[in-house]
């Protein structure tokens, strides 16, 4: 028979443990919930008009986004040269419904010949995700944690994410629309989105407008309603809207 304190111990051990598992599954249950919420009670910031629902799309599809129909006056020509990111004043602001953060990025240059946008790259560093609205210490590691874990991003195996620029055409008042490949997870899909951009003093001034992206396009399709589900008492929204920002200076 174990001593007295020995088995005390072991209870406590026991309990410590229980009560952990308890807490992690009401943190990620209370994200999830609100991820999956309408937002008819509460808008996220930056968007005065939201979209309006969107209905689910196949795993094909990836990105949706507005103002492709824009005419206004001719977009700016852009100085020629080739212009490196700035990573302190540049980020990805994401948005889930009522839940916000940003990602970082690791390097990025854009190319301009001829007073047009001719190329660029960006590696976007996805150990960087952070949450931004949620002041409980621990549930906002929870949910970062998760969303780094293999069940979403995987970052320890994919610790970048990578887009391309493959065209832009101008749509008018410095307004620009911008399309790419993204990869993500070693799966690349193509996304489109509008951007204001501007240069002076030979620094480049970008912030997009806020465009959605399907994350089952890059097969993260834990708890999306469109996919087989362990528990489906987690499924959430499967689309991610994003902000753009972007301070970029001309090399030598």
């Amino acid at each position: 028979m174990l001593p007295l304190k020995v088995k005390i111990k072991i209870k406590m051990k026991k309990s410590i443990v229980h009560t952990g598992l308890i807490l992690f599954t009401v943190f990620v249950t209370a994200f999830f919930a609100s991820c999956n919420n309408s937002g008819k009670d509460k808008k996220p910031d930056n968007q005065q008009n939201p979209s309006p629902v969107k209905e689910e799309v196949p795993i094909q599809q990836a990105v949706t986004d507005s103002g492709s129909n824009y005419s206004g006056a001719p977009s700016a020509k852009l100085p020629d040269g080739k212009y490196s990111v700035d990573l302190n004043a540049s980020k990805l602001d994401w948005y889930c419904v009522v839940h916000k953060g940003y990602v970082l990025l690791k390097n990025g240059n854009i190319t301009i010949n001829n007073g047009k946008i001719t190329g660029g790259n960006f590696e976007i560093l996805m150990d960087s995700i952070v949450d931004i609205d949620i002041d409980y210490y621990l549930m906002k590691a929870t949910l970062e944690n998760t969303l780094k874990s293999d069940m979403f991003f995987d970052v320890k195996k994919y610790p970048e994410s990578v887009f391309k620029i493959s065209s832009v055409t101008g749509k008018g008042d410095n307004r620009y629309r911008i399309n790419g490949d993204l990869k993500i997870k070693d799966i690349v899909k193509p996304v489109s989105f509008i951007s204001t951009i501007t240069i002076k003093n030979d620094t480049l001034y970008a912030k997009s407008e806020r465009f959605s992206i399907n994350r089952t396009a890059w097969g993260i399709t834990i708890y999306s309603k469109n996919y087989p589900q362990t528990d489906d008492s987690f499924l959430f929204t499967d689309y991610i809207d994003f902000v753009i920002t972007l301070v970029m200076t001309k090399e030598p």
